[in-house]
């Protein structure tokens, strides 16, 4: 699911308005770019600019999922954490989301089955007008003999709802 996206082009902000960059901290950091890929994929299908995340450096990637973490849990976010979106990139927005799983097993006969519950919370920002855009969270709840199936599975579903409701106010 998550590896069978479409490549991103990145076009200049004059000619598409605001452009999107997008972070996204999972509890599992191991699928954080595959999620980014997947996200920037659905918005970009949506008709919102985004910045392509593999064209974004993994050092400021890093920096900018720290910024998504502490943001996404507390109450204000450090713009001079994120103020290399600007500067860097050309971009005046930061998608900052952040996914958390949760997982219940159960022996079921000679299988293993995984209830995977996946949270998917976002704030965009705009970045140069220093105001929240867009927030929202969405759940989705999946279960299956393959863990990372389940997972995968759920992890799209919650993303797909979180960009059909941040496109909306991305476009503008």
């Amino acid at each position: 699911m998550l590896a069978a996206l479409a490549t991103i082009l990145v076009q200049p902000v004059e000619a598409q308005g605001h452009s999107v960059v997008v972070v996204v901290a999972a509890t599992d950091p191991d699928v954080n770019e595959d999620l980014e890929n997947a996200l920037a994929g659905d918005l970009h299908d949506r008709g919102v600019p985004v910045v392509d995340p593999s064209s974004i450096d993994v050092t400021y990637h890093e920096q900018a999922r720290l910024a998504a973490e502490r943001s996404l849990t507390g109450f204000s976010i450090n713009y001079s954490a994120m103020a290399w979106i600007t500067t860097r990139y050309h971009s005046d927005r930061a998608m900052l989301t952040r996914m958390r799983f949760s997982t219940r097993s159960a022996p079921y006969g000679e299988f293993t089955v995984y209830e995977v519950r996946a949270i998917a919370s976002y704030r965009c920002y705009d970045v140069i007008g220093k105001r929240l855009v867009s927030a929202g969270s969405f759940t989705s709840t999946g279960r299956g003999e393959d863990y990372a199936t389940v997972r995968d599975r759920t992890a799209g579903e919650a993303l797909l709802a979180l960009s059909r409701r941040a496109a909306v106010a991305l476009r503008t």
